[in-house]
């Protein structure tokens, strides 16, 4: 496959980008760096594209985010989470506190 870039608008000063390393798994490849679809910020239900296009995002609730995108209190609760514990693998141990189950 050919080499192909795209330059990203999103900021004052545009930049040069390589779509060489993109792979897009449920996407022609080919029609992906023909017209790349690039999204560079997303708020509520809504993605922006690097061109300043404000979208709909129609399907993130089949994945992970049919709350919104950039909620804040989530985006707290997240980090206290993380900042007490982030990660325990359940073969070796169980997570205890107050309100463990």
């Amino acid at each position: 496959m050919d080499h192909a870039e795209l330059t990203l608008r999103d900021q004052p000063q545009p930049r040069q980008i390589s779509l060489d390393e993109y792979w897009m798994p449920f996407t022609p490849n080919r029609d992906f760096k023909a017209d790349p679809k690039m999204v560079v910020r997303a708020e509520g239900m809504y993605y922006w594209n690097d061109r300043g296009e404000k979208l709909i995002d129609a399907s993130s609730g089949m994945f992970c985010v049919n709350a919104g995108h950039g909620r804040k209190e989530i985006a707290d609760a997240v980090h206290r989470q993380l900042s007490e514990l982030d990660f325990i693998g359940r073969a070796c141990c169980a997570r205890g506190g107050a309100d463990a189950r």
